[in-house]
């Protein structure tokens, strides 16, 4: 590797040598398209896996539930009761589409002490949650949240084939 004193490196410049030119390394350039377009590519992939994944909302059955109702809107602050009407003939369970209006710790259900729980931090303010709950025995929603948290709340009965409940 080393030559002997005195003796010029093949790929230093010598002095007085014009025509010198250094090796080059070809596959340096198309190694690091590839790499960026790779990178790019990747990105692209797990963004759109994100965006078709992250509004997946839990489904207590595989089959499919009609809705039987009006939708029921709600609107509130802090802790509170919502009442609803009695369900449909045919209804054999309540859904739920709840949205966090501020930042807060929510719970909700149908059932004052058993409920659904979400946390919802500035950057989720607006997200949805969808839930399903068998039918209750009074018509009412129970909603558990800090004093100041804002809260939104659409509600239908459904109907799923079999007659059987959420």
């Amino acid at each position: 590797m080393h030559g002997e004193p005195g003796e010029p490196h093949e790929l230093a410049r010598q002095d007085g040598d014009e025509d010198f030119e250094p090796r080059r390394r070809r596959w340096v350039r198309p190694v690091a398209w590839v790499a960026v377009v790779a990178l790019v590519l990747g990105a692209g992939f797990s963004s759109a896996l994100a965006l078709l994944g992250g509004s997946s909302a839990p489904r207590a059955l595989d089959r499919e539930a009609e809705v039987v109702s009006d939708p029921i809107q709600e609107r509130g602050i802090g802790s509170g009761t919502v009442a609803i009407e009695a369900p449909p003939e045919g209804a054999t369970g309540v859904a739920v589409r709840f949205t966090c209006l501020s930042a807060g710790e929510f719970s909700w259900g149908t059932d004052p002490v058993e409920q659904t729980s979400s946390s919802c931090t500035e950057a989720g303010v607006g997200s949805e949650v969808w839930n399903e709950f068998a039918l209750p025995e009074s018509p009412k929603l129970y909603i558990t949240a800090e004093r100041d948290a804002e809260w939104s709340m659409v509600v239908v009965y459904v109907s799923r084939s079999g007659g059987e409940g959420v």
